[in-house]
């Protein structure tokens, strides 16, 4: 293999001409591990047809990602039809800002979106042992418990109730009592694979279709390109 190849048949490090092959190569037709052209096939492909492993063209066959007007590839950008399916960011669930808690435990604040945690079947102010009424958002945490999902914040309501009597020189004091009426759920960033038609979560037949798919083309391009490089390794 020469240094460098220009206008001829054998194959160069860096190879230019009409027919180029070489570990760069830029012709009209180009065969390299990095190939420019009208016609090129290589590892990254650059032309008006691109066959590689990366291929960029007006038509663009892509083991793994293709660039152009019209392609095939495992994924890419333009008009390529993308094998591989989709896959998706599930961003965390938003949650009303939480305040601090003190306002309701005063009586002061009637209700309060405040931080909480559950431990167990039982909800608490966060880092505390404070525990508050679940009776009516039962439902909602044995929803979110299936879901893998955690209670972040509540909506708090305090009711205060006398404690013990009271004369004319001091008032009774009272208690509060705290009742959660909404809880909003933590839900970690996940991810989730998109459909061909419509955006929605990808069936089971169509997820090891699509697998099969890009694991057969993926074998057909890289296998094009094997035997297109077979002259670099005479």
């Amino acid at each position: 293999m020469k240094l460098l190849s220009v206008g001829s048949d054998e194959p160069g490090v860096f190879a230019f001409g009409q027919y180029a092959t070489g570990i760069v190569a830029v012709g009209q037709i180009s065969v390299g591990v990095i190939a420019i052209g009208q016609v090129a096939r290589g590892v990254v492909a650059v032309g008006q047809v691109a066959v590689g492993v990366v291929a960029l063209g007006q038509v663009s066959a892509g083991a793994s990602y293709a660039v152009g007007m019209l392609g095939v590839a495992a994924r890419g950008r333009g008009l390529v039809l993308r094998l591989f399916p989709k896959v998706e960011s599930i961003p965390p669930r938003p949650a009303p800002p939480p305040v601090a808690p003190e306002g309701v435990l005063a009586g002061r604040d009637p209700e309060a979106w405040i931080a909480v945690e559950r431990r167990g079947d039982e909800l608490y102010i966060a880092g505390t042992k404070t525990a508050i009424d679940t009776a009516s958002v039962g439902g909602s945490m044995r929803e979110a418990t299936a879901l893998g999902e955690e209670v972040g914040v509540a909506r708090v309501v305090g009711t205060a109730a006398a404690d013990g009597a009271s004369d004319y020189r001091s008032a009774a004091t009272p208690t509060i009592t705290l009742a959660a009426r909404q809880i909003a759920l933590n839900r970690r960033r996940g991810w989730r694979m998109v459909a061909w038609l419509g955006e929605k979560n990808i069936g089971t037949a169509e997820l090891v279709g699509r697998f099969a798919l890009t694991a057969l083309w993926g074998a057909a391009v890289v296998g094009v390109i094997a035997w297109s490089l077979a002259a670099l390794l005479e």
